[in-house]
């Protein structure tokens, strides 16, 4: 498992120690904007709308989770 995440730049290893030390190559808000980014891409052809939308659709939001939804759309709308 670790090898993987370090073939995909998402741990570094330190190959001097014995055995090999692995630490973290990136924070975790920004590994999870890197692979939302591909998900939307090679899922949802770039479209993030419909990620979103998949996501509502699927009726496990919360009535919080909702209404934060609508607010950024409401900013979105009024940046337009």
């Amino acid at each position: 498992m670790l090898s993987v995440m370090l073939t995909k730049g998402l741990v570094k290893r330190d190959e001097n120690a014995t055995p090999h030390i692995y630490r973290a190559a990136m924070t975790r808000e920004r590994a999870a904007k890197k692979f939302l980014s591909e998900l939307i891409e090679k899922v949802y052809d770039g479209s993030a709308m419909s990620l979103v939308l998949q996501a509502l659709a699927g009726g496990k939001a919360t009535q919080f989770e909702i209404d934060q939804a609508r607010k950024l759309l409401d900013e979105m709308e009024g940046k337009s």
